[in-house]
């Protein structure tokens, strides 16, 4: 820890113990105001604006994590905002994996007549992305699915590895991370996930042009469920993310798409240093042949 995170570490906690000690107060003299929640409130209605050439979108940013990933929607993945600038007009896009809908969002805001399906299991998440759906007025070109993809259907377990609004690194139906290597998660719950295939019979989806699969290490799972839908020819690109060591996932995504007629387009590495984590988890652009 650096010596400016162990400054900050302190002043969080002066300032946490003076509203904890209020709250005492308000209850040891019968005053029925629950103070920690009005401050709870106020950091959840904090945003972060984000400009997009003449326009803007602003986004909830209770936390670091969410402020980190509206301050860096140009630059963290600059091969993805490239990728959905491409779009035609009209088109219909799902983003698998939406989070709090950085790239539900700016495609809704870039690209005429867009059609935009987030679909993202994680409660907070959920509830971030839905806060910024409002927040733009995008409820008619973005739509939230609640609920996780993989190869089959049913209930099965979704998990964190911390709760963390707009956080990362986690699971669904599985206990391995990002890079097929076991891991420890500390909060889980049950949700229900589909197949890909499965939307549009059970929810009238419509099957997408442009594809973005970003799940932390099931990705593999999803294509396996999805082969009708990245047959069609409907589907022009995939936009998917998969770790090189992680060689399992990658050789069954790469013999689902060529067996789907897609090519690979090109692949971009992550803007990590190279003892990160995640050094080793490109992105990858897939074209139909």
């Amino acid at each position: 820890m650096s010596v400016n995170d162990g400054v900050k570490k302190v002043l969080f906690h002066i300032v946490f113990l003076q509203i904890k000690v209020l709250q005492k107060l308000f209850d040891c003299v019968g005053i029925k105001h629950y103070i920690k929640g009005d401050f709870f409130e106020a950091l959840l209605t904090e945003t972060t604006r984000v400009d997009v050439g003449d326009q803007h979108l602003r986004f909830h940013t209770p936390n670091k994590t969410a402020k980190y990933r509206a301050r860096l929607l140009h630059s963290k993945e600059p091969e993805t905002i490239d990728w959905i600038r491409s779009f035609g007009a009209d088109s219909i896009f799902w983003d698998v994996g939406a989070n709090v809908g950085m790239y539900s969002l700016f495609a809704a805001k870039v690209i005429e007549n867009i059609k935009v399906i987030a679909i993202e299991p994680s409660i907070e998440s959920v509830y971030l992305l839905n806060r910024n759906i409002a927040e733009n007025g995008l409820h008619d070109q973005v739509c939230c699915y609640p609920f996780a993809l993989s190869f089959e259907r049913g209930v099965n377990l979704f998990k964190h590895q911390r709760i963390d609004f707009g956080g990362s690194m986690n699971v669904f139906g599985v206990d391995f991370a990002h890079d097929g290597k076991p891991a420890a998660f500390e909060h889980q719950y049950q949700v229900f996930g589909f197949k890909a295939d499965d939307l549009e019979e059970c929810f009238g989806i419509p099957q997408p042009n442009y594809l973005k699969i970003d799940v932390d290490g099931i990705e593999h799972l999803v294509a396996r469920g999805a082969k009708n839908i990245l047959s069609s020819s409907k589907l022009k690109s995939i936009l998917i993310e998969l770790n090189l060591d992680f060689l399992e996932q990658k050789k069954e995504v790469f013999d689902i798409l060529e067996q789907c007629g897609f090519v690979l387009s090109s692949t971009h590495p992550p803007d990590v240093a190279a003892d990160s984590p995640f050094a080793n988890t490109y992105n990858h652009i897939f074209k139909r042949v």
